[in-house]
C-alpha cells in the first residue's frame, strides 16, 4: 500500500517551484503594466518611489530609473498641501482607494489628471493616473459656450422687449392719432353731402363735380385712417373679434356685393363658387370675416387686368394646408379668391404680409391701395384661429384661401395637400402660459449640448448614416448646436411677443436657413446620399424632442404640445432648405 502512495516534493523544490511562479507573474504583470496607456507610480510607505511605468515617465519628460528612490513629495512639491497629498494619506491611514480628479497649474499651462490610488501590501500605495486636460478643456469651451449663448439670448429679450415697447408707444400714438383725425374728416364727408342735396342751395354743374372729388377723396382718406388704426389696435393687442357660428355662403354672398362696383368698372368676370346651398358654417365674428373677403376681393380686382376672372369658392378641410399658421386643429371651413392678373414673384411673396408694402411699386402707384388690407387680413383671421395663405405665379394670377374653424361638421372634402395638425405651427399660446414657454426656450439653449452630444452618437451608430462614421466630429456636428440655439431663441421671442405670428418666425431665421443650406451642400460633398440626409434630419427631430419632453418632466410645465409643434415647423423648414441644397450639389432629381 505505501508504494502507491504519492510522492511528497522535498520542501526545498516546492519553494523554487513557487518562487519561479511568482517571478512568472511578475513578469506578466509587469507586462500589463507597461503597456497599460494609464500612467503608473508605486509608492513605499515612505513616500519613496519604488516603481514608475514608461506612461509615466513619458508624462514627466523623465527617464523611469531616474525617479526610482526619489520622495514623492520632494519630486513633486507642487503637490504638498493639496487634494492629492490629502487623498493619498487617506489611503496609506485607511487602507481603502480612492478615486478623483486634480487640477495642476504650471506656469504656461493647466493640466487636470484622473488619479485611482490604492493601498498596497508593504503599506505603501499604487497610483494609476491619465491626463484628461483635453476633455475638461472641451468641457469648459462648452460651458462657456452655453453661457455665452444664455447672456446672448438674455440681451436679446431685453432688446425685444424695449421693442415691444417702443411698438406699443407708436401704436397708441396712431390710434389717438387717427381717433383725432377722423371726427373732423367725417365731419367733412357729412357737410359735403348736405352740400350735394342741395340743403344749402342748388349747386351748378362745376361744383357738383368738385364736390363728388371731395366726397371721393374723403372717403379714400377715411379708408386708409381705419386700416392704420385697425392696424394699431392689433399691434397693441386691443383687437378683439367674437366668436359665433355663421354661414360662410351669406358672408361671401354679401362680400361681392360690396366690390360688384370695382369689378363692374374694370369689366371683370366674377363667378361665385360658394352656393346658398353649401350651409358651410363657420365660427368667428360676421364683421371681421366680411372685411377680411372684402380685402381679398378688393385686392384681385385692383391688380386683374380689365376683362380679367375672378373665382370664389367655399368649402370643408379636416387640416389646414402646411402652409398656414392656425392656432385651431381642425376641422376648418375656407373660401379661395382666385384671379388672372399680374401674379406674384416667388422672391416677393414673404413680403406681400409687410405693413405698406405692395407687390410692385410701380402697380402700386398705377392702382392705389394703403398696403394694409393683406396685413390687417392676415391678423384678422388669425385673432379668429384660422389663417389667410397663398399661392400664385407672376403673370398668371393669384389664388388667396381665407381659413376658418369649422362650426357643424360637414362631409370632408380636403383641398390637396393638406397637412397635419403637427405640421401647423401652434401660435400665439395664452398670456397664462407664455412665462413657462419663454423659460423652455432658454432651457433648451443649455439642453441643446445634450441634445448635440446624442444625435452625434446616433449619427455614428445607425445602420441608416453609415458616411457619419468616417467624419471627424466637427463635421458630423456641422453647426447644429448654433441652429438649435437660434430655434430656441425664437421660441422664447413667441412666448415673449404674445404676437409671434410674423413672416420672420414663421420662415425661419436668417441663421436657420443658413446652417440647413450649408449643412445639406456639406453633406453632400461628404458623399452622402439622399437616404442618409433624410435619416440625419430624422435623427435629428427625434432628439430635439426628446430634450424637450426631458425638459418639460423636470419643470412639471405644460407648454409641451406648443413647443413641439414650434420646433417641428422649423425643422421641417430647415429639413427642406437642406435638402435643396443637397439636390443642387449633387444634381439629384427631386422627383
Amino acid at each position: 500500500m505505501a508504494g502507491n502512495s504519492p510522492s511528497v516534493p522535498e520542501l526545498g523544490d516546492l519553494d523554487d517551484r513557487r518562487a519561479l511562479t511568482r517571478r512568472a507573474l511578475d513578469q506578466r504583470v509587469m507586462a500589463v503594466i507597461e503597456g497599460m496607456s494609464d500612467a503608473f507610480i508605486a509608492l513605499g510607505p515612505d513616500w519613496r518611489i519604488t516603481y514608475v511605468n514608461g506612461e509615466a515617465a513619458r508624462l514627466n519628460g523623465v527617464d523611469a530609473d531616474s525617479l526610482i528612490g526619489r520622495n514623492h513629495w520632494e519630486q513633486w512639491p507642487e503637490t504638498v498641501g493639496s487634494e492629492v497629498e490629502r487623498q493619498y494619506q487617506h489611503v496609506s491611514r485607511e487602507r481603502v482607494p480612492v478615486q478623483f480628479e486634480h487640477e495642476y497649474r504650471y506656469e504656461h499651462q493647466v493640466v487636470w489628471h484622473d488619479i485611482r490610488a490604492y493601498p498596497a501590501d508593504d503599506g505603501g500605495l499604487v497610483v494609476f493616473y491619465r491626463d484628461i486636460s483635453p476633455r475638461r478643456w472641451l468641457e469648459l469651451e462648452r460651458e462657456r459656450f452655453a453661457s455665452e449663448l444664455v447672456a446672448t439670448n438674455a440681451r436679446a429679450l431685453a432688446a425685444m422687449r424695449a421693442a415691444q415697447e417702443a411698438s406699443l408707444a407708436k401704436s397708441r400714438f396712431l390710434a389717438n392719432t387717427s381717433h383725432e383725425i377722423r371726427t373732423p374728416l367725417n365731419a367733412i364727408i357729412g357737410y359735403a353731402e348736405l352740400l350735394e342735396m342741395g340743403l344749402a342751395g342748388s349747386l351748378a354743374p362745376q361744383q357738383q363735380h368738385y364736390i363728388h372729388r371731395v366726397q371721393a377723396t374723403s372717403r379714400h382718406l377715411l379708408s386708409l385712417i381705419n386700416d392704420v388704426l385697425d392696424l394699431s389696435k392689433i399691434e397693441a393687442g386691443a383687437m378683439h373679434a367674437a366668436s359665433e357660428p355663421g354661414n360662410i355662403a351669406d358672408i361671401v354672398r354679401s362680400s361681392l356685393e360690396l366690390v360688384e362696383p370695382q369689378a363692374n368698372e374694370r369689366t371683370l368676370r366674377v363667378t361665385n363658387g360658394c352656393p346658398a346651398n353649401a350651409r358651410r358654417t363657420y365660427i368667428g365674428d360676421a364683421e371681421r370675416v366680411r372685411q377680411v373677403l372684402v380685402n381679398l376681393l378688393s385686392n384681385a380686382i385692383r391688380f386683374t387686368e380689365p376683362g380679367g376672372r375672378l373665382t370664389v369658392t367655399c368649402g370643408y378641410a379636416e387640416h389646414a394646408m402646411e402652409d398656414a399658421i392656425v392656432t385651431h386643429d381642425g376641422p376648418f371651413v375656407y373660401v379661395r379668391v382666385e384671379d388672372t392678373g399680374i401674379g406674384i414673384a416667388d422672391d416677393e411673396i414673404a413680403h406681400i404680409w409687410d405693413a405698406f408694402v405692395q407687390v410692385d411699386e410701380k402697380k402700386t402707384r398705377k392702382v392705389g391701395g394703403s398696403g394694409l388690407g393683406l396685413t390687417i387680413s392676415r391678423h384678422l383671421a388669425r385673432l379668429m384661429g384660422g389663417d389667410v395663405t397663398v399661392h400664385s405665379r407672376a403673370g398668371v394670377g393669384s389664388s388667396f384661401v381665407l381659413w376658418l374653424p369649422a362650426g357643424v361638421p360637414s362631409p370632408a372634402v380636403t383641398p390637396e395637400g393638406a397637412a397635419q395638425p403637427d405640421d401647423a405651427v401652434l401660435t400665439s399660446p395664452p398670456p397664462a402660459r407664455r412665462e413657462g414657454l419663454r423659460e423652455l426656450g432658454e432651457a433648451l439653449v443649455v439642453e441643446s449640448e445634450r441634445i448635440l452630444s446624442m444625435y452625434v452618437a446616433r449619427l455614428r451608430v445607425d445602420a441608416g448614416t453609415r458616411s457619419a462614421r468616417a467624419l471627424a466630429e466637427p463635421d458630423v456636428e456641422n453647426h447644429t448646436v448654433t441652429m438649435l440655439a437660434d430655434i430656441a431663441q425664437a421660441m422664447s421671442a413667441i412666448a415673449h411677443d404674445g404676437d409671434p405670428m410674423r413672416d420672420s418666425l414663421k420662415d425661419g431665421s436668417e441663421i436657420q436657413r443658413v446652417i440647413a443650406h450649408r449643412h445639406g451642400l456639406q453633406r453632400a460633398r461628404n458623399g452622402w446620399s439622399e437616404a442618409e440626409l433624410l435619416r440625419d434630419h430624422a435623427i435629428l427631430r427625434e432628439e430635439v424632442e426628446a430634450g424637450l419632453r426631458r425638459l418639460v418632466t423636470r419643470s412639471g410645465g405644460h407648454e409641451l404640445e406648443i413647443a413641439l409643434k414650434v420646433i417641428r415647423h422649423f425643422l421641417r423648414m430647415a429639413d427642406e432648405e437642406s435638402l435643396r441644397a443637397f439636390r443642387g450639389e449633387t444634381g439629384a432629381n427631386p422627383g
